[in-house]
């Protein structure tokens, strides 16, 4: 026999020092099931292990949730560098009066109403005045800081506040994952359904709306675009903007954009006869036109006016138009 065979370990001898390893954290039920049947237990020590981990799954399934430790708002102007700082006092509209009161934010004093701090001296309020700080745009106020957050909330700088005087330069709103992500959710909603109109609207008003929405039906070459290449950016559109595209999907305001840009590009509208004037190709007066105002935007304020003037446009434009 050769000498490299007779320093090999019996085959019994691998086995027995192989070791079960344990289950690790976050493995499945099926490898746990695995693991103690390779240690040699019972059936009913398996049924136990089961029971014990759907146990464990329900509980993480039923945690509550710890409450954050900060309240965080956020600057609106994400361009902003530094800090930014929002001063103690501010005149706001108080919720509990419906009336605009003055806030003053002070150490020590649970009230951030000034009507609420008659008692406080003007050297304490001089010395405990509270500024609060965005520091990389954002401010975050412990949770246990009531005063702070309550006038955080009602300032007149947040925009949560409905009651808010508008321009503030230093803007915030209140960060809310779970609110922010709703909405995110409604917005990506939003668009899906925007989307799916653009691609199941008939061409005849998909092209109506897109020459509305500015769509180019022209493509980079010179040529005319196919069919599906305007829908295409029609429901580029959509993705872009789906609050415009679904707020003029039904619009009047379409048609009428469509009629007045046919009649143009087809000379039934002459807006050479005379500078800002536009006459019928047969040579009737329609209007005049605003120095510095785009024609085809005029008339179609024109077309849309109501006047009498307008409406006799808007029918003449129906029937001249095909």
């Amino acid at each position: 026999m050769g000498g490299g065979i007779k320093n090999k370990k019996p085959l019994i001898l691998i086995i027995k020092n192989i070791k079960m390893a344990r289950p690790k954290s976050g493995t499945t039920l099926s490898s746990i099931q695995a693991t103690i049947a390779g240690e040699g237990n019972s059936l009913e020590a398996i049924q136990n292990h089961q029971t014990e981990h759907e146990y464990s799954e329900i509980a993480k399934t039923q945690a509550v949730e710890k409450p954050s430790e900060f309240v965080v708002f956020k600057l609106v102007n994400t361009k902003k560098k530094g800090r930014v700082y929002i001063d103690s006092i501010n005149d706001t509209f108080n919720p509990q009066t419906e009336k605009v009161e003055r806030m003053r934010l002070l150490s020590g004093v649970d009230s951030i109403w000034l009507k609420d701090q008659k008692d406080v001296t003007e050297e304490y309020a001089k010395n405990n005045r509270r500024t609060l700080i965005f520091e990389g745009k954002i401010l975050r106020i412990p949770s246990w800081d009531k005063s702070a957050i309550e006038f955080a909330r009602n300032c007149s700088h947040c925009i949560d506040n409905p009651k808010r005087k508008t321009g503030s330069k230093t803007e915030f709103f209140e960060w809310n994952p779970k609110k922010q992500a709703e909405e995110a959710l409604k917005k990506q909603h939003f668009m899906v359904e925007a989307m799916q109109k653009a691609f199941t609207v008939s061409d005849e008003v998909m092209k109506k709306h897109a020459l509305y929405l500015n769509v180019s039906f022209i493509d980079e070459v010179g040529f005319p675009k196919l069919t599906e290449s305007i829908r295409k950016d029609y429901a580029l559109k959509a993705q872009q903007d789906p609050q415009r595209f679904m707020q003029t999907l039904e619009s009047p305001l379409v048609e009428i954009s469509f009629l007045v840009k046919k009649a143009l590009s087809d000379s039934k509208i002459d807006i050479g006869r005379e500078r800002n004037k536009a006459y019928w190709a047969t040579g009737k007066f329609i209007c005049s036109i605003p120095p510095h105002q785009a024609v085809h935007d005029y008339l179609v304020e024109f077309a849309s006016a109501g006047s009498p003037e307008s409406r006799d446009f808007l029918e003449q434009l129906k029937l001249t138009v095909r």
